[in-house]
């Protein structure tokens, strides 16, 4: 009580703020909480203070004493109020639960109101989600008055903010069983909820108090008849920030001032549908997988119980979105082919239901069914002719006129009299669903003359039909449009008629509303948003749309467009002389969900106009989450915003007001203008479209998900020639994120039906590989062999296929292992071409790297396994290579003569990579070659072209080199005859004059790596390459490894810390250096005898700049930064896995400890150290015979010396003891109690925490049934030294079967060692 309540005055003057936070005393933090209101409400939303405090703020609320949580309450407000919102949302659902845990049940009136004020001002920032999930949380509490506080807070969120920013249907789902709480208040505030809801959805409310008593429901329906009574229409109360901001950039454009969101936005509210209520079900999951079978059944009672189960499942409003294909095939059969009608009726509602649940995305299935249904409006039967209505008008929900018009007018030609009638009346439907730019000129004519030879029709009702759709059509788009249509008609009966129906034809379709003109650009800088963000009181609805007065003077309605009278529409005025060359032709909603045409803005400037450094700041600000992250399964309205915000750019536009315009509108033609436009630009220079190609890519992405054919053929078309115009010398590299923006998205058009949609994205998809690194492409494949769609995973396959023969094995990440797992997977599909898919893949796999794949696939199962095997059966034989004969030698052992091919990935003039093709594998389709050398036998596979390409469409691309060998045969023979058959070889000795040569040309190279200058460091780099790249490494190096490790360690230092901040005028050299240094440092630790020539030091050294390169965000700026972060990486693991392993232990123990000690590391880094470690741990068990304890344990001593057990329950995170832990509690499985015997290196052991613990950790392992120690030790010692020996001189023969022949008299004594061994 002393801390807390104690009246003695301390002075806090001299702490800190984060110090005061931390006080017991309650003055002391409510102080602080002072303090960071006016820093708070003085700073800026990116200053660094937020970032400093934001991730304590949720304490600030829960604070322990009354008076201090006030004041905490109050320094939260002003942080949200005044950051960064991307920052507010982060710590939203931490905030708002320690709001609901701890504030809602105050006392103070002034901390409650405060706190409720921070969940509204959430819901003003558009944080809504995360917010409305902590407030739903709170109604399950156990405390009443939380319950109920949380029901109020929801209600007034949706009371100011509308159901678009408080989701109904989660709010209905948690609400039910409040209504009979124990609690009164509770039960009146769920009524009080339940009631705000009804305002907002009306009868749309009643199907979800199905499990309410008559009492409740009678209270409920008392509330509801007040409402319908007041007749009162639900519209929020107030504006969120965007939509302040957006008002005020309005209001500055027309020279209005005081905009300060005192104004309801002018859009309606979204009409809230019974599917957004409900979730998605789940159909396909439910039928049996013989449904096809039953479907096909002689039976029609099968097939009447197949679809009544479909019908039942898909009768729901919301249906979730999947592969629908098949199904639809099958139903389309039913309908066409059935002879019974109760199963067509059946069918046809199935279809409907799909339909209705699927909505835009049944497009694809909806277009394929239309034709089936409009063939079948020739049945005689009623209800089948009534089914199938419904089932069209479901279909076209889906669709546009244009979509359909190739369907539409086979029917209105049809020579059955009831397709035509029935296809007219469609028609008509449709027509009522238009607005008059929904039927543009040239569409319009196809339909009337169409519609026009029928009218004279000798049947009745297909006169009376087509009049009809004349009529509507008349109805849409006015006198002024059809009257070159209907001045062709010369009854004046038929005339009459068309009229008549014309002014009884009811239009459906909404209008739409203009969107004020795009404000100048010489317009005066809007006010803070800040300065209008805190009003709150309600306003409003304006009866009529605003619209600034100069933009209501230049807005002119389209020629196409009637007055409700009919009167023809105003034309364009010429441009005044005071508006800088731009004049608004047409007003639209300028969004991509909005229905109407957007602006269109005649502009005389360049489409693309180039902002300096704004491509930089977006990728920094996605980085930073400044932005969404360009990723989702469908786009919302948030990311196109988000993208059109951008375009719009922060100071001034990436693109004309034209391009913008047509860009964000629905109509296709418009967007179509926009493609040729950025053709027209491309052509001429391609320097402005790489300045926005992040943001071109983007809206691209979007296309991906419009179902409109022109418009993807269009698009398809220009990214050829972009990316075409980006291989041009010299090549633009895409960065990361232009690559993550696009190639998923465009993945999912791959299993189009159509084939020109598919030969255009395989070519894309080759042209990005020669732009990105093939390995994000094949990644990206990956993803997309797991797709629900059977297409588009074929496709992916055979793309994968593509990318694996052309650039080899190593492109198949993240290993050849793993990704021929995830093709093999695939080999028991149900859709025949992925099978085919997947074994061609495997086949051409098999070519490559032999007997592995069959390894990689052990797991298969008997049944795909076979199909593999035949498949390799099947394959055909490739002619085997002419040899160059080899004179017999005496000896009895005779090598098979071998090529080698030096591999140097980073130099491109090199030769690919050599792989062996056992006799038993063979690539169909592939062509050999050969030819003879020194004993030298090569060939060549042809890349194997991806199915459905043209030859002139195919990208050139490198032939994989491979080599045929046999495996040398080995003959038993005695020591006598071999010491005989090979003789004495005299061996030329090294002079010391050349040792010594050789030491001081190292000594220049070393002293070149570390030099202060770019290309001495380069050209040491490169010399040093060379000499590791040899068959066997030159001898100046292998005798100066330690050193050189020791350098290269430093090299990396030096490129982070000197060069890495200048990456963008010097990446090619940056990018050249680490290539280099990488590359030695692979090739070095692939030879065990390499990788072993290092300290504990060093390696810590070096594994420490390796994971400061890998974690450098600069590389992802960096063109190049990528591969270079995977290399490094690969690297890393390398060491790890191929050091010494006593020394790498060591140093990850080392580095973890001095990590730890800096204070100074991220989270990030820590956490690689750890897997490290982790890594080395896995290992212990297998490389018992090359572990020395000793300095391990010693390791581990000075790291409890450092951070004793003591130390870690008040550390943030325990992990790395933990590790230590485990590292610990292995040995002693291992060694048993033997591991007390090897605290040699440690001083004064007795006093070591080390000790204590080792001993309880053996008794355990001891009690548990460990090992013992000596005896289970030196049986796996025995074991593994066996299998290592018998490894070792597998090894040891290859090499000295190569070099038989020479003149090295070492390789002779070895065959002699060995022969002896084997006796």
């Amino acid at each position: 009580m002393n801390d807390e309540g104690s009246n003695v005055q301390e002075d806090f003057t001299k702490l800190s703020t984060e110090e005061k936070l931390k006080h017991k005393n309650w003055n002391a933090r409510a102080s602080a909480y002072d303090e960071l209101v006016k820093v708070f409400s003085q700073g800026e939303p990116d200053d660094v203070e937020f970032k400093k405090f934001a991730g304590r703020v949720k304490d600030f609320v829960q604070d322990a004493h009354q008076a201090a949580q006030e004041k905490g309450v109050d320094a939260a407000w002003n942080f949200v109020d005044n950051v960064n919102p991307a920052l507010a949302g982060k710590i939203c659902p931490e905030l708002v639960s320690g709001i609901v845990a701890k504030c809602i049940l105050s006392n103070r009136a002034k901390t409650k109101e405060k706190a409720i004020e921070i969940v509204m001002l959430y819901f003003e920032l558009e944080k809504h989600e995360a917010t409305l999930e902590e407030l739903i949380k709170g109604l399950t509490n156990k405390s009443p008055k939380i319950v109920s506080g949380c029901a109020g807070v929801i209600r007034n969120a949706l009371r100011v903010f509308g159901s678009k920013y408080v989701s109904i249907k989660v709010v209905l789902k948690a609400l039910p069983p409040l209504l009979s709480d124990r609690d009164k208040n509770v039960r009146e505030e769920a009524k009080l909820l339940m009631t705000e809801i009804y305002r907002w959805i009306g009868e749309l409310i009643k199907p979800h108090l199905a499990a309410l008593n008559s009492v409740q429901l009678g209270e409920l329906e008392v509330e509801f008849a007040k409402l319908k009574e007041k007749g009162e229409k639900a519209v929020p109360e107030k504006l969120v920030r965007s939509q302040v901001k957006a008002a005020q950039v309005a209001d500055n454009a027309d020279g209005q001032a005081g905009a300060s969101g005192d104004a309801a936005p002018e859009e309606e509210p979204e009409e809230v549908k019974p599917e957004d209520l409900v979730d998605p079900v789940e159909v396909l999951k439910t039928l049996p997988e013989n449904f096809s079978e039953q479907l096909q059944s002689k039976k029609w009672t099968d097939r009447k119980e197949a679809l009544e189960l479909l019908d039942t499942n898909s009768n729901h409003p919301k249906l979730m979105e999947g592969d629908y294909n098949e199904t639809v095939s099958n139903l389309k059969k039913v309908i066409a082919k059935d002879s019974n009608v109760v199963v067509v009726a059946l069918a046809g509602k199935c279809l409907t239901n799909l339909a209705k649940g699927v909505k835009q995305k049944f497009g694809p299935c909806a277009s394929s069914a239309v034709p089936v249904i409009i063939e079948k409006f020739k049945e005689k039967k009623v209800n089948v002719v009534t089914v199938m209505r419904e089932a069209i008008d479901a279909c076209y929900l889906s669709l546009t006129l244009e979509s359909i018009t190739e369907s539409v007018l086979e029917g209105l030609a049809h020579k059955t009299p009831s397709v035509k009638a029935e296809t007219a009346l469609f028609l008509t439907r449709c027509f009522c669903k238009c607005n008059p730019e929904d039927l543009p000129k040239k569409l319009l004519k196809v339909y009337v003359e169409a519609l026009l030879k029928n009218i004279g029709d000798p049947d009745a009702s297909v006169r009376d039909s087509s009049s009809e759709a004349l009529g509507t059509a008349l109805k849409v788009v006015g006198e002024k449009a059809m009257a070159p249509f209907i001045g062709t008609i010369d009854d004046d009966l038929k005339k009459a008629k068309i009229t008549d129906y014309c002014k009884n034809a009811v239009i459906t379709a909404p209008r739409r509303k203009a969107a004020p003109a795009a404000p100048a650009k010489t317009e005066a800088p809007p006010a803070k948003a800040a300065d209008a963000k805190n009003v709150k009181k309600p306003v409003a609805r304006p009866t009529a749309a605003k619209a600034p007065a100069k933009a209501a003077a230049e807005v002119k309605k389209p020629p196409s467009e009637p007055d409700d009278d009919d009167t023809p529409a105003i034309t364009p005025e010429t441009p005044s002389e005071q508006a800088p060359r731009r004049t608004v032709v047409k007003a639209g909603k300028a969004a991509p969900a909005a229905k109407g045409k957007a602006a269109v803005v005649e502009d005389s400037g360049p489409n693309i106009i180039v902002q300096p450094n704004a491509k930089k700041q977006r990728a920094n600000d996605e980085k930073l989450l400044k932005t969404l992250k360009w990723s989702f399964q469908t786009p919302t309205k948030e990311f196109i915003q988000q993208l059109q915000d951008q375009m719009m750019g922060k100071d001034a536009p990436c693109f004309s007001s034209n391009l913008l315009a047509w860009f964000f509108s629905a109509d296709f033609k418009n967007q179509i203008k926009a493609i040729q436009a950025l053709q027209e630009d491309l052509n001429v220079k391609r320097e402005p479209t790489i300045a926005v190609i992040d943001l071109i890519l983007k809206w691209f992405s979007l296309r991906f998900f419009d179902s409109n054919p022109q418009v993807l053929a269009k698009g398809l078309e220009y990214l050829q020639l972009l990316f075409a115009k980006l291989s041009e010398d010299p090549v633009y590299q895409l960065t990361d994120g232009e690559v993550n923006c696009f190639v998923p998205y465009l993945l999912l058009k791959i299993g189009d039906p159509k084939d020109t949609v598919k030969v255009g994205i395989k070519n894309i998809v080759q042209q990005l590989c020669s732009l990105t690194a093939p390995t994000k492409i094949y990644a990206f494949l990956a993803d997309g062999m797991k797709s629900k769609n059977a297409k588009q995973r074929s496709e992916c396959i055979d793309l994968a296929t593509w990318v694996m023969e052309t650039y080899g094995m190593e492109a198949c990440v993240p290993s050849p292992e793993v990704a021929i797992k995830l093709v093999s997977q695939q080999i028991g599909d149900r859709d025949a071409n992925v099978r085919n898919a997947a074994l061609n893949y495997l086949l051409f796999a098999f070519g490559l790297i032999g007997d592995k794949v069959l390894t990689f696939t052990k797991a298969l199962d008997e049944k795909d396994r076979s199909m593999l095997m035949e498949r390799l059966k099947r394959a055909p034989k490739k002619a085997a290579p002419e040899v160059v004969p080899q004179p017999k030698p005496h000896a009895t052992v005779r090598p098979n003569p071998k090529a080698s091919i030096a591999v140097r990935p980073t130099q491109q003039e090199d030769a690919p990579q050599a792989v062996d093709i056992p006799d038993s594998a063979s690539d169909s389709g592939a062509s050999t070659t050969s030819k003879g050398s020194k004993g030298t036998a090569e060939a060549t596979v042809a890349p194997r072209a991806i199915k459905g390409e043209q030859q002139q469409q195919t990208i050139s691309r490198p032939a994989t080199v491979t080599i045929r060998r046999t495996a040398p045969t080995l003959i038993p023979i005695s020591e006598a005859d071999l010491n005989a058959a090979l003789g004495e070889v005299p061996i030329p000795k090294r002079s010391q004059s050349m040792a010594a040569a050789s030491s001081s040309g190292m000594t220049s190279v070393f002293a070149g790596l570390l030099s202060n200058s770019p290309g001495a460091t380069l050209q040491a780099l490169k010399k040093i390459d060379d000499l590791v790249s040899k068959s066997v490494v030159d001898p100046t190096v292998s005798r100066n490894l330690s050193e050189l490790y020791r350098h290269l360690s430093e090299v990396l230092r030096k490129l982070y810390t000197s060069s890495m901040p200048n990456y963008a005028t010097n990446f090619q050299h940056i990018a050249a250096c680490y290539g280099h240094v990488l590359h030695i440092l692979r090739v070095l630790f692939e030879n065990p005898r390499h990788a072993d020539q290092t300290n504990a030091l060093i390696l810590s050294d070096l594994i420490h700049n390796l994971i400061s390169t890998i974690l450098d965000r600069r590389m992802e700026a960096m063109t190049g930064g990528a591969d270079i972060v995977q290399t490094a990486n690969v690297i890393t693991l390398r060491i790890v896995d191929n050091a010494n392993r006593t020394q790498i232990v060591c140093a990850s123990v080392c580095l973890l400890r001095q990590l730890l000690g800096s204070g100074q590391m991220t989270d990030k880094f820590l956490d690689l150290v750890i897997k490290c470690v982790w890594r080395c741990v896995r290992k212990m068990p297998d490389t018992v015979l090359q572990l020395q304890i000793d300095p391990v344990l010693l390791e581990i001593h000075l790291f409890l010396k450092q951070f004793p057990a003591s130390h870690w329950p008040t550390a943030a995170d325990d992990t790395p003891f933990r590790t230590v832990k485990t590292i610990l509690y292995t040995l002693c499985r291992m060694y048993g109690s033997d591991v007390l015997n090897h605290l040699t290196l440690v001083e004064d052991p007795e006093n070591s925490e080390l000790l204590s613990f080792l001993k309880r950790v053996v008794k355990s392992v001891d009690r548990n049934g460990g090992p013992g120690g000596d005896r289970e030790r030196q049986q796996n010692g025995e074991t593994l030294a066996t299998n290592g020996n018998a490894k070792k001189h597998a090894d040891n023969l290859s090499n000295i079967i190569n070099r038989l022949g020479s003149s090295d008299q070492e390789a002779v004594q070895q065959v002699r060692a060995l022969a002896t061994t084997n006796q």
